[in-house]
């Protein structure tokens, strides 16, 4: 992509193709609350099939207690194999998306939560946001499937 700075007024313009793809971070803070999102795409999760990882450079903050967890699928996903299912998150706090949440337009309120990213909970350290794709022999159609995972945060 091209890249061009003014000199007196140091704007810069982009030129060419711009990708888009997955992606994570913090979508706003307002005082105390912060919204936390995680772009998942098809593209992603026929990646991480093939042994790919995904780790976000996001960790919810310490101090803050999760009020919400929300899924919005915009495109639906194509999954294959024996339970399919996309882990967000580290170690024992985790949210999970079903293959039944990913594979229906739409949206989910409280998807599947534990640890301390279950609803009202206080973190006490900082949680990576990290993403995998789990179950066995899994597979994902590449060209299909688009969704949002939006978690906020209150500091208390």
């Amino acid at each position: 992509m091209g890249h061009q700075i003014a000199p007196i007024r140091t704007v810069t313009k982009n030129y060419g193709i711009r990708t888009i793809g997955a992606g994570s971070g913090m979508d706003k803070s307002i005082n105390s609350i912060q919204h936390f999102t995680a772009t998942i795409t098809g593209a992603l999760l026929d990646e991480l099939a093939k042994g790919g990882a995904y780790v976000a450079n996001v960790t919810l903050p310490i101090g803050h207690v999760v009020k919400d967890a929300e899924l919005v699928v915009h495109e639906a996903f194509a999954l294959g194999g024996t339970t399919p299912a996309v882990v967000v998150g580290t170690g024992s706090n985790t949210i999970t998306l079903s293959e039944v949440n990913l594979e229906s337009v739409g949206y989910v309120a409280d998807p599947a939560a534990s640890g301390t990213l279950v609803n009202a909970s206080y973190q006490t350290a900082g949680v990576e946001l990290g993403i995998a794709f789990t179950g066995t022999s899994v597979t994902a159609d590449s060209s299909v499937g688009d969704a949002t995972l939006l978690i906020t945060t209150v500091a208390v």
